[in-house]
């Protein structure tokens, strides 16, 4: 019970998953980066309590992690530089570079990656780092490295063309010592780092479920598919076989000369990353599961000590009978308005098990379900689509953006859609700083409104439905009217921007969130500052604001949820007893129940005892 005799009603808890997975070459280390991106993470196989954690910057956006040194240093990858982690010291040493880094491989205890939009690789070995030049050919820039399991060649993907849509690539074999070229394999389209890999004596290539073997040094391609329909989600080398990890979590090795499937078995759930150690590989489905096979007995192990997820965003339907969850494991759930029994919760595949599902909301109405991505997919792309679902929620009936190009300037992005109060539209945001309107019902595109000149923080709409307003992180509060889509007011708020805004009752003041941690209203067309409700002590984008807007409703650095008055009585109360720190908050339509998704992959219903005026 809450100081304020607010009550916890249940907690829903969503299996815990992560993002990247590495396991040393002699797989007796393993390493998972947390999908919050914030916590690296290892252990010892045989002896699961050992190992330890290192905390990483997100805003740095770590990309790839790997063993080094016979798994006695972890490297990991980022939009800046290198940074290497000593195991046995603790010492960890970070090495800027000029270009950013791309996927790399473990060659010769070397880990060797690209530095895009150029004809360089990084090589690190026992803390330092090392610049070699490759020969691509003409106009070729390095996308991607991946080693033989000898280690002593390394493929790099090459692309060359205007655009990734328009790009060619091939895959230039080259020593792994001297960077002299061995061989050249060319492809008539883009690649990606799942869809291929390279064994000693040859290329293997992905496109849907089928899988061609190309020889280096020349000779007849193989073409083959092991499983009808079953779409090959990666590609691997291991120990000079190829391995595919399919849609359905099947697992499939192919053997030189003959290159015929042999089904080891399946995953009980697809597969979010798989990494590649001595005979064998490791992989990690979208519960958290991590699992061993062994290549030479075809046995499987199942390992535990990670405990790793998110509940990312949460939202009440109209009539308060459903809420929906998201989580960053690529899926939602919908349950009912009390939380039910988790087991009886709808589930949709909102993404790919490793996409971060950053929002989620009912269309007012006719309760229509939407979810959106923020999932990286470069240093500066996303994939920022919506899905309208359809009322099954096994399909969705529409799809809005995703189209996932590079975009200048933007280092981080937050998915965020509005419903005006009558259901007809839909707002949503795009990761290159633009709002698009659409039709609710279908999803046809209507206008645009912006672009705004940096990451847009967060959006909100009046209750009539004819404001909107969008806070972008340079500051800048853009107000337009949704009749006539006309802008009418913009200007500079604190630096940073305001984390969170919500529109009052009167269409004319903001309650925000600004960057130093103070909660406070402000002048909605002016951005003067009204009056401070609070210091909540952090910084924050989780704000909600009860129907009725008479509420609003903050976390705190001490741990706690505040709960306050837009009408000047102060703090009305306090949620105490979270489980971690939260993501999203969201009021029941009748504003006495408050939905908490947290970080620590658990959501919680809460009923509040405030007294309003």
């Amino acid at each position: 019970m809450g100081p304020d005799g607010s009550e916890q009603l249940v907690r829903f808890d969503e299996p815990k998953r992560f993002d990247v997975v590495a396991v040393s070459e002699d797989r007796s280390r393993l390493a998972v980066l947390g999908e919050s991106s914030s916590t690296l993470q290892w252990l010892d196989v045989t002896d699961p309590s050992s190992g330890g954690t290192l905390p990483v910057d997100p805003a740095s956006t770590p990309q790839q992690i790997a063993f080094v040194d016979g798994g006695r240093r972890l490297v990991v990858t980022e939009g800046a530089g290198i940074t290497t982690w000593d195991l046995a010291t603790g010492a960890v040493d970070f090495v800027a570079l000029d270009r950013s880094p791309g996927a790399g491989a473990v060659a010769n205890g070397s880990f060797v990656v690209p530095l895009l939009k150029s004809d360089e690789l990084a090589v690190t070995a026992g803390g330092d780092v090392d610049l070699r030049r490759v020969d691509l050919g003409e106009d070729g820039t390095v996308l991607e490295v991946k080693a033989t399991s000898s280690g002593g060649h390394l493929a790099v993907r090459a692309g060359r063309g205007p655009t990734d849509f328009d790009r060619l690539d091939s895959i230039v074999v080259v020593d792994a010592e001297s960077m002299t070229s061995v061989a050249r394999v060319e492809t008539e389209r883009p690649l990606n780092r799942d869809d291929w890999a390279v064994v000693d004596d040859a290329v293997a290539f992905a496109e849907d479920a089928s899988l061609s073997i190309e020889p280096i040094g020349g000779g007849e391609t193989v073409t083959t598919t092991a499983l009808d329909d079953d779409r090959v989600t990666k590609v691997l080398a291991v120990d000079g076989d190829v391995v595919t990890v399919h849609g359905s979590g099947a697992i499939v090795r192919w053997q030189s000369p003959e290159w015929q499937p042999e089904h080891l078995g399946a995953a009980e759930l697809p597969v979010a990353d798989v990494a590649v150690g001595a005979a064998g590989i490791t992989t990690v489905d979208l519960d958290g599961g991590v699992i061993t096979w062994s290549l030479e007995t075809g046995e499987r192990d199942e390992i535990d000590g990670f405990d790793l997820g998110e509940v990312t965003a949460a939202a009440f339907s109209a009539d308060g009978a459903q809420v929906g969850l998201a989580t960053s494991a690529g899926r939602a759930f919908v349950l009912d308005g009390g939380f039910g029994e988790a087991g009886e919760a709808e589930v949709v595949a909102a993404g790919a098990p490793s996409a971060r599902v950053d929002t989620i909301a009912f269309n007012p109405a006719d309760g229509t379900l939407v979810t959106g991505l923020a999932e990286r997919l470069g240093s500066l792309a996303f994939d920022d689509s919506v899905d309208i679902w359809g009322p099954e929620l096994d399909r969705p009936i529409a799809t809005i953006g995703g189209e996932a190009e590079d975009v200048a300037g933007c280092s981080f992005y937050f998915n965020r859609v509005e419903f005006t109060p009558d259901g007809e539209l839909i707002t949503t945001i795009s990761h290159d700083f633009s709002v698009d309107v659409h039709d609710a019902g279908t999803g046809a595109y209507l206008t645009s409104l912006g672009p705004l000149e940096s990451t847009i923080l967060d959006t909100a709409i009046s209750a009539g439905g004819d404001l909107f307003v969008a806070a972008a992180d340079d500051g800048t509060v853009v107000v337009w009217d949704l009749v006539d889509y006309s802008e009418i007011a913009r200007y500079r708020s604190v630096s940073g921007g305001l984390q969170a805004v919500e529109i009052l009752a009167d269409d004319a003041t903001l309650v925000v969130a600004d960057l130093t941690g103070r909660l406070l209203t402000i002048d909605m067309m002016t951005g003067a500052e009204l009056e401070v409700l609070d210091e909540l002590g952090r910084r924050t984008n989780s704000l909600a604001l009860s129907p009725d807007r008479e509420l609003v409703a903050a976390p705190r650095s001490t741990g706690e949820i505040g709960i306050w008055s837009t009408s000047g009585q102060g703090r009305l109360g306090v949620i105490a007893g979270l489980a971690s720190s939260v993501n999203d908050l969201s009021f029941s339509p009748a504003g006495d129940l408050l939905a908490v998704a947290e970080r620590a992959g658990t959501a919680s219903l809460w009923e509040l005892d405030v007294a309003r005026a």
